[in-house]
């Protein structure tokens, strides 16, 4: 009995030793997977590395080069690792390095059409910090998103140089944004009510702002207020001869310099827009008028076209109100409904699918159609296939007015939430 006992306990002493190595086999397994992790955000090695930075950002400022930012945490640090992925599940691959102090970096050569995924850490002689949370970014996205503190924003612009926004706001305030750092300008403030209509003018040194009553011209150079008239939806053209108002039932064409009226049309509707060269100027509405403004005939009534929308194709059916939505910066075409018209011979080239908005605008290359909606979205369209491109989420309210960019890859947006947003790029 004594001999059995003593070779169960020798049994039970060899299967103790043998599960104290596979535990201690299964630690080191373990500590060895953490230590070889790409993702941990704690300090490497032994917290002998620098502090890991933070707040990593990413943003498209062209439609092929990228910026990175984030927040240096570390102190003595060299430099910074900066990783890439092109997929969710793709590996990480460093691909640049910024110096030490750094919180940003630009990367070139990117697309647009792709998602990227990125993280940075530091670096130091006593080795890597871990890295920061990953950032992913997709073209046509979020770029910035300018905030004021309490109403709403009723119309936004570019400048003619694409690196300002310009704002009008329910607060009858005018304000001029850096839109990459989000931060305000200038102010202007003479308005009486919201204002709701924006123009720079081509070289970018003057702005013309609208309350639905009275124009007010700023001075952008100097800061301060300029002249003021009565008229609606300023707009000058691209040449800088005409600035054009809305007065009652008349459309004005105005000296830019010393705003007397230099031709007076009848409205014709509630759109009209100049071709990009500043020759012709299109009218909308219950007819349809091109004006040449190179004539010689100094009241421009000779139209090089005049025709009612209900004669415009046959298979046209007709729209409710008549309503031109867009007219294209080259005077070609024009949005009529959910109807792409070009107006050399009035017939119909593409027609929009689900189509849906309250505001538009044509990009100046005539192929991106921008239209904001009351349930909060924007909505790109391209304009040779009629289909939706992409569906832009974020706003809190109504799109009150989208515009372009001057190089076509950047989108703004004004909204009742009392932010202006711009998005991009879009190719």
């Amino acid at each position: 009995m004594a001999t059995k006992t003593r070779k169960i306990r020798r049994g039970n002493e060899k299967m103790t030793k043998t599960h104290v190595v596979s535990i201690l086999s299964i630690l080191v397994l373990i500590i060895a997977l953490v230590g070889c992790s790409d993702d941990t955000t704690t300090q490497a090695q032994g917290n002998q590395g620098p502090t890991p930075p933070t707040r990593l950002t990413a943003r498209f400022v062209t439609a092929t080069q990228i910026r990175l930012d984030w927040t240096d945490n570390a102190s003595g640090e060299d430099g910074f690792d900066i990783f890439e992925a092109i997929g969710i599940d793709s590996n990480y691959i460093k691909i640049a390095t910024a110096p030490k102090n750094a919180e940003f970096i630009y990367l070139d050569g990117k697309s647009s059409t792709q998602k990227y995924y990125f993280k940075v850490r530091a670096y130091s002689g006593n080795g890597v910090s871990g890295f920061s949370q990953p950032f992913m970014l997709e073209g046509g996205s979020m770029l910035s998103k300018m905030d004021i503190e309490e109403g709403s924003i009723r119309c936004a612009v570019f400048s003619p140089d694409g690196s300002k926004i310009a704002t009008g706001s329910g607060d009858f305030k005018v304000r001029l944004w850096d839109w990459a750092t989000e931060s305000v300008v200038r102010t202007f403030l003479y308005h009486e009510r919201a204002v709701t209509y924006l123009s720079f003018s081509p070289g970018g040194s003057r702005l013309a702002s609208s309350d639905g009553i009275q124009t007010v011209i700023w001075d952008i150079n100097a800061g301060q207020y300029y002249n003021s008239f009565i008229g609606t939806r300023p707009k000058y053209s691209p040449d800088g001869r005409f600035l054009i108002v809305q007065i009652d039932t008349l459309v004005k064409l105005l000296d830019p310099v010393n705003f007397n009226a230099l031709h007076v049309v009848e409205r014709a509707g509630a759109e009209f827009c100049f071709s990009a060269d500043g020759r012709w100027l299109v009218t909308g509405g219950d007819t349809l008028r091109k004006f040449d403004l190179n004539s010689t005939d100094d009241t421009i009534r000779a139209t090089v076209r005049e025709v009612h929308y209900r004669s415009l194709t046959n298979s046209l059916e007709r729209i409710s109100n008549d309503r031109v939505l867009a007219i294209s910066p080259e005077a070609d075409y024009l949005l009529l409904g959910a109807h792409y018209i070009r107006l050399s011979d009035f017939r119909e080239t593409v027609r929009m699918q689900n189509f849906t908005g309250t505001c538009f605008a044509i990009s100046d290359d005539g192929t991106k159609l921008a239209s904001g909606t009351t349930d909060w979205k924007i909505i790109i369209w391209n304009v040779a296939t009629g289909e939706q491109k992409r569906v832009l989420s974020g706003h809190e309210y109504s799109v009150y007015s989208v515009a372009w960019s001057p190089n076509n890859f950047f989108a703004t947006s004004a909204s009742g939430d009392g932010t202006a947003r711009v998005w991009g790029p879009f190719e």
